[in-house]
């Protein structure tokens, strides 16, 4: 069974936001969800292995659920994005674009690469020849750096259920694959308010991933620091590679000696040299 489930928010008659879980069943279980969880920071969404082959015809593949994040057709790279959390990377949040001159940015060699307008959102239109790029995202108060290698693709490779926005927006059929960013997923243990007690020790598992379907390179490096004072002072936090999963334990002081949030900044790299940059401001609560 594929069991999914969606909520919309409607304001003044007109639907403002809407997002979708979804679940597949092959025997009689349960699991706990975390909807909109904090932080939730762009990246692309993870719908459950094996739901795309349970109801050939209806989930086979052919019926995407999300777009695929920053993906290549052709000539044109599109940025377009999720809000992922750790916590329920499932959730579909989204899908996020930007405006050309919004706060995503792309660069070539040190030169900023000025973006297209396709259906009034940015994107950019590239060489066919592999190259190395570094791209800038702002969602809100959270920044994000990437670097990491583009081309044509050559052939199809795109995630099952992830459809090309190319295709979407100018019924392009030229083969579109995920480039191979590192997006970073963020569990904090919040509770239901978005919160974590004051005068505690926690723990935060940070999960770097990417969109293709088998991992282009390996991850060898993650740091996280952590800061309580609204980013006046930043604390390197030592992370245990667990898996794939990195997890660590950090101190929030009592409540007067914080600012009230608990920010991060984390730096990870890979083997083929690609690498992520974030920092996240107040990124959940402090409680009392």
């Amino acid at each position: 069974m594929v069991w999914i489930r969606d909520r919309a928010q409607i304001t003044d008659g007109n639907q403002t936001a809407e997002a979708a879980t979804e679940d597949l069943y092959g025997q009689v279980g349960r699991r706990t969800e975390d909807w909109f969880d904090s932080p939730a920071v762009f990246g692309p969404v993870a719908p459950p292995a094996g739901e795309f082959q349970a109801q050939p015809g209806k989930f086979d593949g052919s019926a995407d659920v999300a777009a695929c994040v920053v993906c290549r057709q052709a000539n044109v790279l599109y940025p377009v994005f999720y809000r992922a959390s750790g916590a329920d990377p499932q959730l579909i949040d989204g899908p996020y674009f930007f405006p050309p001159g919004g706060s995503i940015h792309l660069y070539h060699d040190g030169k900023e690469i000025q973006p297209v307008s396709v259906a009034g959102n940015a994107a950019y239109q590239l060489p066919a020849a592999k190259a190395a790029y570094r791209m800038t995202a702002a969602d809100g108060s959270t920044s994000t750096t990437w670097t990491f290698s583009s081309a044509e693709p050559a052939t199809a490779q795109r995630p099952d259920g992830f459809g090309c926005v190319g295709t979407a927006f100018t019924d392009s059929t030229a083969p579109c694959a995920p480039d191979p960013l590192i997006f970073l997923r963020y569990n904090a243990f919040a509770s239901l308010a978005g919160g974590v007690a004051a005068d505690a020790t926690h723990q935060i598992r940070v999960t770097p991933v990417y969109q293709a379907t088998i991992a282009p390179a390996r991850i060898t490096s993650l740091r996280l620091w952590i800061s309580t004072d609204g980013g006046q002072t930043w604390t390197s936090v030592r992370v245990r590679d667990q898996g794939g999963t990195y997890t660590a334990s950090y101190h929030v002081p009592a409540l007067p000696a914080t600012s009230g949030s608990v920010s991060l900044r984390v730096q990870a790299r890979d083997s083929a040299g690609d690498s992520v940059s974030q920092t996240v401001p107040g990124a959940y609560s402090i409680t009392g």
